[in-house]
This record gives C-alpha cells, sequence and structure tokens, in this order.
C-alpha cells in the first residue's frame, strides 16, 4: 500500500468527516464523550469514564501510521459545524484488505442519522480510497441503535461471540458483523 492521504474531508448530506482530527476540538470531543453510557454501550473496557480533556488530547495525538502507512483513520463527526462523535477504522490490514469499523455519536445528536450517515461515509472511504474488501466490528447485544446502523449501510450478522464483555456485573455477547465489497473477478 502506498501513502495515503493525510489531509481528508468527506462531505455527505448533513455531516462532514475531517481526519486528522483538530486539537481544538479537544474540549468539544471530552464534553461528548465524557458519557458513562457510551462506554457502556461500545463495550470497550479502554474507553475511559470520566472522559477528559487530556483523553481527548491523547486520543488526537496517538499515533495512526506506520511510515506513510496507516493502521488506523479516525475522523471527527461535524453536525451544524460542531463535533458530534468519532467514526473509524483501525486495525487496517491492506495485505487481508479488512479493517475494524468503530463510531460513537454524543447524546444530543442521537437520532438524527449522523451514525449512520459517518459510518456510510467511512465505509465509502475504506472500499474507495483505502482499497480494502471486509470492514468488520461487533455490537454490545443490547446495543439495537448500533445494530441498525450497521444493517442500514450494509452490514451482515455474521454471528455472536457469547458472554465476552463483563461489565457492571453481568456478563453480555457481542454480535459479529461484517461488510464485504464484493467486486466481481476480473474475465478472463
Amino acid at each position: 500500500m502506498s501513502s495515503v492521504s493525510r489531509l481528508t474531508k468527506l462531505t455527505g448530506v448533513n455531516i462532514t468527516l475531517d481526519s486528522p482530527i483538530d486539537i481544538r476540538y479537544a474540549e468539544e470531543i471530552a464534553s461528548l464523550a465524557n458519557d458513562i453510557e457510551i462506554r457502556d454501550k461500545i463495550g470497550a473496557h479502554s474507553f475511559p469514564h470520566p472522559y477528559g480533556v487530556e483523553n481527548a488530547v491523547e486520543f488526537i495525538e496517538r499515533n495512526r501510521d506506520t511510515g506513510s502507512v496507516p493502521f488506523a483513520v479516525d475522523f471527527l463527526i461535524l453536525y451544524k459545524n460542531r463535533a458530534a462523535g468519532i467514526v473509524g477504522l483501525s486495525d487496517i490490514n491492506f495485505l487481508d484488505r479488512k479493517a475494524h469499523i468503530g463510531y460513537w455519536v454524543g447524546r444530543q445528536f442521537r437520532g438524527k442519522g449522523i451514525a449512520t450517515e459517518a459510518v456510510g461515509l467511512a465505509c465509502n472511504y475504506a472500499f474507495g480510497e483505502l482499497k480494502l474488501r471486509r470492514l468488520q466490528t461487533k455490537v454490545l447485544e443490547g446495543n439495537l441503535a448500533s445494530m441498525r446502523v450497521l444493517i442500514n449501510n450494509g452490514f451482515e450478522v455474521e454471528g455472536i461471540e457469547q458472554d465476552a464483555f463483563f461489565s457492571n456485573d453481568k456478563y453480555t455477547s457481542f454480535i459479529l458483523f461484517s461488510r464485504i465489497e464484493r467486486i466481481p473477478a476480473p474475465m478472463r
């Protein structure tokens, strides 16, 4: 994989995705992310709560490439010129042409189709610009809104990772989703 442009702006109908994320958005990101419901819904022990400005700065400044080859691309979701959340690709594997997709939207921006549009734009970028074939993610079994976002973007259920996340004194299963960009084989 050759170098990928580091400055990316993806424009949708109602949102814009910006990468890399400008440090000036650290306070807004921290304010949005400092919501226990986000951590509980995405099923990631590494997502801190409380989430402070220092966590946002660390996230914004983290390394996302090796030389000119990205292993992660994160986008700030902008809705009406305000930070609304994050969508990103991680564990990018150019040999197998696959990546993990993850996203979250702040409480006041939910129910507006923002996550659905952001995931759609990120998928288009992954398949078009990065030339990936497969995107994958997992969703906690009770997170129906996130499942709808994925299904509305062409993801399909692959299986269940049973009792894989322990939080609030109970185990919860993950539903595994993927989207494969099926490109016809060249004619011979």
